[in-house]
């Protein structure tokens, strides 16, 4: 059975969404958590769980840097792909089918979507599955935190008073500065994700009076990302995206870094509850200020 590697495009995502749940779903049960509602552990259906996702795989493949697909007998079995935003990389996809994992695949599909010459910095949001962990731990990254879902029924909550939540615009002011935060908390700043997430997800700048105190994006089963310049203002901002919330979901859920101790305490306090399942933070540099950044979800990328 010959293996062969080709470049991915738009056309081949659906399958690679199906690789993608099934070597997710797979690792969910090694470890003995949910990793997609199903009820009782029982095996995701890729075709009801594509309609919401493929926005998503939609804008991953338009933007991609990198995209490899691995295929046996002309049939996909594994796939890797990264994004690069102003000269950071960010491998976000790294999936191989149960049965075709530890053969290889996954460690060539690296190579393939995940250089280390090119760019000032690389990063990846990784599953707590030990082979890959390895593998990114060898190839020079380090870990820097874990990142929880934190999740309860959504209410509409007063926020305090001072901080006002404005809908985004498009202006040049407001792509400049989302961008301004972005470089201040992650290092870098991505305008095509931001364009992104305002066609599918209610955008808001948070501010006090002159001061900007921040952005953020609601989307009822998805949320974030989140990103504020002083964490003291994290209550508040998260009250106003709670309240907003409650009006798109009944449910709120939030991808917390754990060095992010203000929002995550603020969470807790309030009910919030830590999901089983944990992703962590990798980067070949130390991580940024991610004391003021709340992760986007689903979690493919910062």
């Amino acid at each position: 059975m010959p293996l062969t590697f080709r470049r991915a495009g738009p056309d081949d995502s659906r399958a690679l969404f199906t690789i993608f749940v099934t070597a997710v779903h797979e690792l969910g049960l090694r470890l003995g958590v949910e990793t997609f509602s199903g009820g009782g552990g029982a095996p995701p259906v890729p075709d009801e769980l594509w309609p919401e996702r493929r926005p998503l795989f939609a804008h991953l493949a338009r933007t991609a840097a990198h995209a490899w697909i691995a295929e046996e007998d002309s049939a996909p079995v594994g796939y890797a792909r990264s994004i690069v935003r102003d000269g950071t990389l960010e491998l976000t996809e790294l999936f191989v089918l149960p049965g075709r994992q530890s053969g290889g695949i996954g460690r060539v599909l690296m190579e393939r979507a995940f250089p280390a010459g090119g760019v000032r910095h690389r990063s990846i949001i990784a599953t707590p599955d030990l082979r890959a962990l390895a593998r990114y731990l060898r190839c020079g990254l380090a870990a820097r935190f874990p990142i929880y879902g934190f999740t309860r029924d959504a209410r509409p909550l007063d926020p305090p008073s001072g901080i006002i939540a404005h809908r985004m615009d498009e202006s040049p002011m407001t792509v400049d500065l989302l961008a301004e935060i972005d470089r201040a908390n992650l290092g870098f700043r991505r305008d095509v994700d931001h364009e992104w997430l305002r066609t599918v997800r209610e955008g808001y700048l948070f501010r006090e009076g002159s001061r900007l105190v921040g952005y953020g994006y609601v989307g009822g089963a998805y949320n974030g990302p989140f990103g504020v310049l002083d964490e003291r203002d994290w209550p508040a901002v998260l009250a106003h995206a709670e309240r907003i919330g409650s009006a798109l979901t009944p449910v709120m859920s939030l991808d917390v870094p754990l060095v992010n101790h203000v929002a995550a305490g603020w969470l807790l306090d309030q009910g919030y509850r830590m999901s089983d399942f944990v992703n962590y933070y990798l980067s070949d540099d130390p991580a940024g200020h991610f004391e003021r950044h709340i992760i986007t979800t689903p979690s493919f990328f910062v």
